[in-house]
């Protein structure tokens, strides 16, 4: 009874937090929020970052999951993982080259730049093991928040501790790919996501 209990919590926490759900609305809060975005910016250009940036990639899961390319929702298989995260990575790419292009506000395209550029380095990093994209990608988002918002907002490590039970609960990953995915976010942080948001 317990068991099972957590395994549905562990899996609720697994598909609230996915790279493809949360991360998105949370982002596009802080981008409309704090990047200075105008009303012309957001009604003409924005449409097509979200096209890039979230529709694409998602829209490519679902192609890939249609033709069954990839044999599951985790995508445990390397080969399938790979192809599908590298056309993801070069989408959303395109997104944040044309936000650069149009002129949209420098905060904006950084934000951006910084998430794609942790997609690209996990990319990489799944070439050799199964790093934790669900922890890369949220570990990138709390170090842009803590940027945006100050350091009172370090507690929120807990939702990342709570993430990480959770995909390790359901072994999905081990202890050393949940630890990879958060440090690579903190080391593209570091060598310049940090420089990016300032």
């Amino acid at each position: 009874m317990l068991h099972s209990g957590l395994r549905i919590f562990a899996f609720v926490i697994s598909r609230i937090f996915s790279p493809f759900v949360a991360i998105p609305l949370l982002l596009f809060y802080l981008l409309f929020n704090n990047t200075n975005l105008n009303s012309y910016q957001q009604l003409h250009y924005f449409p097509v970052i979200v096209g890039f940036n979230y529709v694409a990639p998602i829209g490519l899961f679902l192609f890939f999951r249609w033709k069954r390319w990839i044999s599951d929702l985790e995508v445990r298989t390397w080969s399938q993982r790979l192809i599908l995260l590298t056309l993801v990575s070069f989408v959303s790419w395109i997104g944040v080259l044309f936000a650069f292009v149009v002129g949209l506000p420098s905060l904006f395209v950084s934000l951006l730049g910084y998430e794609v550029l942790v997609l690209t380095a996990l990319t990489f990093l799944s070439r050799y093991t199964k790093v934790s994209l669900h922890i890369g990608i949220n570990s990138a988002l709390y170090f842009i928040i803590v940027q945006i918002f100050g350091a009172t907002w370090w507690w929120l490590c807990v939702v990342l501790i709570l993430i990480g039970w959770a995909r390790w609960y359901l072994k999905h990953h081990t202890v050393s790919q949940l630890l990879l995915g958060f440090f690579s976010a903190g080391a593209v942080f570091l060598t310049g996501g940090f420089a990016m948001l300032e």
